[in-house]
């Protein structure tokens, strides 16, 4: 899977991407989000499986942060989806902030 993860209308700038199975307990995916895209088949990333999943994004700390107290965008953010069984360009809004 990939795509783009946006909060706002703006690109979530760091964070992951992860996409938990809801009928079994191993196979999920998961991929870093950097600049409001993720890949599971890039470094890092995790491929998925078909089905309904949980997809949960995290936002965190973009790699130049200078180490003081982050505080995300948002909470971390859950929706349940029906994935397909092959990859695809699935994008997420997460919802809140100016646009809500």
């Amino acid at each position: 899977m990939s795509g783009r993860v946006t909060f706002s209308g703006t690109p979530v700038s760091a964070g992951v991407i992860f996409f938990n199975p809801k009928a079994a307990e191993y196979g999920g995916g998961t991929a870093p989000i950097t600049d409001g895209r993720y890949d599971t088949r890039e470094r890092g990333g995790r491929g998925h499986l078909g089905g309904l999943h949980t997809i949960r994004i995290v936002a965190e700390p973009p790699d130049d942060w200078d180490g003081g107290d982050f505080q995300p965008p948002f909470p971390p953010y859950e929706v349940e989806q029906e994935l397909p069984m092959v990859s695809g360009v699935l994008n997420y809004e997460v919802p809140g902030g100016k646009n809500k």
